[in-house]
């Protein structure tokens, strides 16, 4: 059920010793490795799962995905067995990642049923949020960042014409939704049942902000520095949700940005980025309210 991961550039860590008896973990099977965690199948009391441990008992960003899976529970949402700090229990999904279907050539086929799942979470009735973070400070990084001496100079107004999208969104946001907050192509798993959602981070904010990710997605995808491929999606997506374009692109290329800040000294992946926020840029440069 797990995206693609980091190599194991060494032998996976042993389970811990002290998970709950009453999870009744066995059979584990080392299957994927992110920036953050280790995955593992499983067997558990509850059948086929998935066992999430934190590097350092530190979930960071996804500290608060149990609380936006117990909150959006139902359909399109992986359940979420058990939790403890720095470690998840979640239900196992058979099936491709969208992120593979895209990468097999089916991205037009991927970008819809990406749109759709975010449609359906998005109408989902929640209660109050305030135990999530808001999306001024989700990117508040944003603007803390001092780029590298390796940024050129176009690369430093790229950063500055982010800036202010983001704060032409920020100041004429609508009524706050609760968002999945990184819902992209690897994140969401085809089973015979329907899309699934996984590995949410949990904010509330604009809802336009929900599929800013997608477009710099999936990994191994030509199609991200493609404008062609890009305008399609934003009329897509916009389609799909019922969103105003000009607020999705908007946040597509704020979000370039933001993760370039989260990167700090990769170059690799700042300088894809800047790449992608400058497709974006060509691609969207008629649609309001970035003119």
């Amino acid at each position: 059920m797990s995206p693609p991961g980091f190599p194991l550039t060494a032998p996976p860590p042993k389970l811990p010793g002290d998970l709950p008896p009453a999870w009744r973990i066995g059979d584990p099977r080392h299957v994927a490795r992110t920036d953050i965690a280790d995955v593992y199948r499983v067997t558990s009391r509850w059948g086929p799962a998935a066992l999430k441990l934190f590097r350092e008992g530190n979930a960071r960003n996804e500290a608060r995905a149990p609380a936006w899976l117990a909150e959006m529970a139902g359909p399109g949402v992986v359940r979420c067995f058990a939790h403890e700090p720095g470690r998840v229990l979640l239900q196992w999904l058979d099936g491709p990642a969208l992120g593979d279907i895209t990468r097999q050539g089916a991205d037009r086929l991927a970008d819809m049923e990406l749109a759709d799942l975010a449609g359906r979470l998005l109408s989902r009735k929640t209660t109050a949020q305030t135990d999530f973070p808001d999306l001024a400070a989700w990117t508040e990084g944003l603007w803390a960042f001092k780029p590298a001496d390796w940024w050129q100079p176009e690369d430093v107004a790229a950063l500055h014409a982010a800036r202010k999208i983001a704060r032409r969104l920020l100041d004429t946001a609508p009524t706050p939704c609760l968002l999945h907050g990184d819902l992209h192509h690897d994140n969401v798993i085809r089973t015979g049942w329907g899309c699934v959602a996984i590995d949410p981070k949990g904010i509330r904010g604009d809802p336009a902000f929900e599929l800013a990710n997608a477009f710099r997605n999936p990994k191994g995808f030509v199609g991200r520095l493609d404008p062609a491929c890009q305008t399609g999606r934003l009329a897509l997506f916009a389609q799909a949700t019922g969103l105003e374009r000009g607020r999705i692109a908007g946040w597509a290329m704020v979000k370039c940005l933001l993760s370039s800040a989260w990167a700090g000294e990769d170059t690799t992946l700042v300088r894809f980025n800047l790449d992608v926020y400058r497709t974006l840029r060509g691609a969207f440069a008629d649609v309001a309210p970035l003119s």
